[in-house]
């Protein structure tokens, strides 16, 4: 994608950097979760990876998913240098539709789908017509 496409889909997002190539091996739930080799997706599917037997498409199965992976709801996505966090965002029908990851240096990280992986300031740079609304912040210590 480009960075005039980009700006186009997320008009919030200010300085912000491609920090990786398209790649549609995984996408941004895996890459929150720090995998790249697979696409996460709750599905009956081969094709996709997903940690419970649970295939619904709703937050609560995608927040159980990163329970699982040991992360707990926090209050907000203000930095805590010990903790990773994780941001969950849902579209306007309250599906799930984007995940990010706050690194150690406080700065955000997104997959944006199968093109490049971005890294911005704020997880809320990212809301709006595509990814919707940030609805929880998961956080859990950094491993």
């Amino acid at each position: 994608m480009t960075a005039e496409e980009i700006e186009a889909i997320f008009p919030n997002l200010k300085n912000y950097q491609i920090t990786s190539p398209a790649d549609y091996c995984y996408n941004c739930i895996a890459w929150a979760a720090g995998d790249t080799k697979n696409w996460w997706q709750p599905s009956a599917s081969p094709y996709f990876f997903w940690l419970r037997q649970d295939t619904s498409e709703s937050l609560e199965n995608c927040v159980k998913t990163f329970h699982l992976l040991g992360y707990k709801e926090e209050s907000d996505s203000a930095f805590e240098p010990e903790f990773e966090k994780v941001a969950l965002y849902t579209d306007a029908d309250g599906l799930p539709a984007h995940a990010a990851r706050q690194k150690e240096n406080g700065l955000w990280t997104s997959k944006l789908g199968e093109a490049e992986d971005i890294e911005h300031a704020t997880p809320e740079a990212l809301e709006g017509d595509a990814y919707g609304k940030v609805i929880i912040i998961l956080k859990r210590p950094r491993i």
